[in-house]
């Protein structure tokens, strides 16, 4: 949004934040009283989820862009605000290699990430779990109470389920690596079943972990944000526990579709369940996991085209060998 107004972006208030990020982003401690300063001496004009959607939704930038020429002053400075994260991320997909570089240039992103590198094999795809249990409440029971919950802890045995059907099918050519808060009594299951590489760093690890996450070849979610931007940044196939999502007619889920501007029409949510029904194939991105069900074919042919694409003998760039043989002549 900065930069269609060609002015300065001012992060948000880390000073205050309770994980104490101003240690990762080099803000000072005291970035609050500025920020509280610019708000008395200077017009603020804030940017809503509802003025996105009046001004097309969509890419937030456009949006913004159309806003700013409506409700911005023509001459002299002003601070625009907004929060939130309005649901999904399409709408500041545009923005994700900001977000990146905003990451991996924290304090203690490339140490950490450095020494986790080291503990993983370059030859096997990585499988990454965010298991969060600290502070979340507890899980729901029965299953069908998870629908459209958010930061709520899944069952751990939902967890050991798939690590231990990705163990039986493909033994020691898959590595794991278990990100979580939770203590080593409550993860002890677990890591028996899965038997992870060390996630542990040096330094403090709430970015580099989630930049982790988003480099596996398979992430296995948590009902939060963070799994959230995990599953965004990265490239590879993610699992989402499937009780959480809203059930629309075909059996298909969402994450959002139970908020209310999902069920109109002219929102992604239905646009999204109508190009898919109607779509060439199943998704090979993103599955939904239900308790007790078998793994996804589709994923796990994911997973075998990951182990060809990490063969060392065959990439070219790591002293590998492909053929040359010429194709026939037409």
């Amino acid at each position: 949004m900065s930069t269609v107004m060609n002015g300065d972006c001012v992060t948000p208030a880390f000073g205050l934040n309770e994980r104490a990020y101003h240690r990762f982003f080099g803000t000072p401690r005291w970035d609050w009283l500025w920020q509280r300063s610019l708000l008395k001496v200077l017009p603020v004009v804030n940017f809503s989820e509802r003025d996105h959607a009046e001004h097309g939704g969509g890419d937030v930038c456009d949006a913004f862009a159309s806003f700013a020429a409506a409700r911005l002053p023509r001459e002299g400075m002003c601070l625009v605000s907004t929060s939130g994260m309005w649901g999904g991320l399409q709408h500041v997909q545009r923005g994700f290699e900001f977000v990146r570089g905003k990451l991996y240039g924290a304090r203690w992103s490339a140490a950490n990430l450095a020494q986790l590198a080291r503990r993983l094999d370059p030859d096997k795809p990585t499988v990454a779990m965010h298991v969060r249990l600290g502070d979340f409440s507890s899980g729901r029971e029965p299953l069908e109470a998870y629908r459209g919950e958010f930061n709520v802890s899944i069952p751990l045995q939902w967890f050991i389920e798939i690590g231990t059907r990705l163990r039986q099918a493909w033994g020691d050519r898959l590595q794991f690596q278990v990100f979580s808060d939770g203590t080593p009594e409550q993860l002890a299951p677990l890591i028996k079943a899965v038997g992870p590489v060390d996630t542990s760093c040096t330094w403090p690890s709430d970015v580099s972990d989630l930049l982790a996450m988003s480099s596996a070849d398979l992430l296995v979610c948590s009902i939060s944000s963070y799994s959230l931007w995990a599953a965004a940044l990265s490239k590879g196939p993610y699992l989402w526990f499937a009780p959480q999502l809203q059930v629309h007619e075909g059996s298909w889920g969402s994450i959002w579709g139970h908020e209310p501007g999902q069920g109109a029409d002219a929102s992604l949510t239905v646009r999204s369940l109508r190009a898919e029904m109607n779509g060439p194939s199943p998704a090979n991105r993103c599955f939904a996991h239900w308790p007790g069900s078998e793994l996804d074919a589709a994923m796990m042919e994911s997973l075998e085209q990951c182990l060809s694409r990490r063969r060392r003998t065959a990439d070219l760039v790591r002293f590998g060998v492909v053929p040359i043989r010429r194709a026939a002549q037409g």
